[in-house]
């Protein structure tokens, strides 16, 4: 069963009350339309630790929300939406995500701020009416070895060993390598999917199941629609074709769940063997970014990698007719 809170939920709401559309500054107009809309939810919205609304893209619903981010903020009564599936609510519709003014409470309508136009607002009633599948990573099986979600404390000691090796992160930005900082990794890893967000997989062998690689997602903007690919292997497996595999593997899952239209990563520029491993899977140099990360106190300049949906489906199309 899904609940408002839910990531990937969809949501309809229904206006109670005239809308408040401002077209540009201090320019405002009140239209009696209590039309529902649908939206799925892609994100919450905290100020510190306080939990206070959600957002995400409108789906369907009168064309004046289409292409708009639908914000909801919780109102001031006792509402739970982590278990119930209907309540009200304030909203914002806009171009963006609200951000918090402190200046009032946060179910004022003073208490966020929504850049841009146009800005639909008021207050309504949602309740759910679909969810989408989850985004909780899938095995996949590759030539040779497998993408498995990655299992917090079985897995440190696995990549801990491969990551402490100078060979592995020397033309990288990860500080100095401890078994701490590998769990932590992991477990952030396991929290992103939980939370409906994108985060990597064990590559891992078939035979024995253990790990030798990771490959995924270290963000993922799901307003925006981009995600950042980043991926390490254990120097035993290198030249053999794995990450290549692994690498298209994820960008495959991505695409077809809808989940991006926009794949990046960051490489040192003397990180030669990771952009070959990029080019080769269809990414192209967008340019150079100077200072960018520092990597054991050292500032380095790294190149951005960029892959579009609609190069990645080119390069399906020409695989598939090939």
């Amino acid at each position: 069963m899904a609940f408002i809170a839910d990531i990937g939920t969809v949501l309809r709401l229904t206006p109670q009350d005239d809308l408040q559309i401002a077209s540009h500054d201090g320019v405002w107009d009140f239209c009696d339309d209590r039309t529902p809309f649908d939206f799925r939810v892609q994100g919450h919205l905290y100020d510190g630790q306080l939990f206070y609304g959600l957002f995400g893209p409108v789906l369907s619903g009168p064309s004046r929300y289409e292409g708009l981010i639908c914000n909801i903020l919780v109102r001031t009564d006792a509402t739970d939406w982590r278990t119930e599936t209907r309540s009200q609510v304030n909203f914002k519709v806009g171009r963006g995500v609200v951000t918090r003014d402190h200046r009032q409470h946060f179910g004022h309508p003073d208490g966020t701020r929504l850049e841009g136009f146009p800005r639909i607002s008021r207050f309504g009633e949602v309740e759910v009416v679909g969810a989408r599948p989850s985004t909780h990573p899938p095995t996949i099986e590759l030539a040779g070895a497998r993408l498995r979600p990655l299992r917090v404390v079985y897995d440190t000691d696995a990549l801990y060993a491969y990551l402490r090796d100078p060979a592995v992160t020397e033309l990288t930005a990860y500080p100095a390598v401890s078994v701490e900082m590998v769990d932590a990794m992991i477990r952030r890893s396991a929290i992103r999917w939980y939370a409906g967000e994108l985060g990597k997989w064990a590559v891992a062998l078939p035979h024995d199941d253990q790990l030798v690689g990771t490959c995924g997602f270290n963000d993922w903007s799901p307003v925006h629609r981009w995600a950042e690919l980043a991926y390490d292997l254990a120097p035993a497996h290198w030249g053999k074709g794995l990450m290549r595999q692994a690498v298209a593997a994820a960008l495959e899952w991505a695409f077809r769940q809808d989940l991006v239209d926009r794949v990046h990563a960051y490489v040192r520029v003397d990180n030669r063997r990771s952009q070959g491993l990029l080019e080769c899977t269809g990414f192209v140099r967008e340019g150079c970014l100077r200072s960018f990360r520092v990597g054991r106190g050292v500032a380095h300049d790294f190149y951005v990698y960029g892959l579009l949906r609609p190069d990645w489906a080119a390069q399906q199309g020409a695989a598939g007719g090939a």
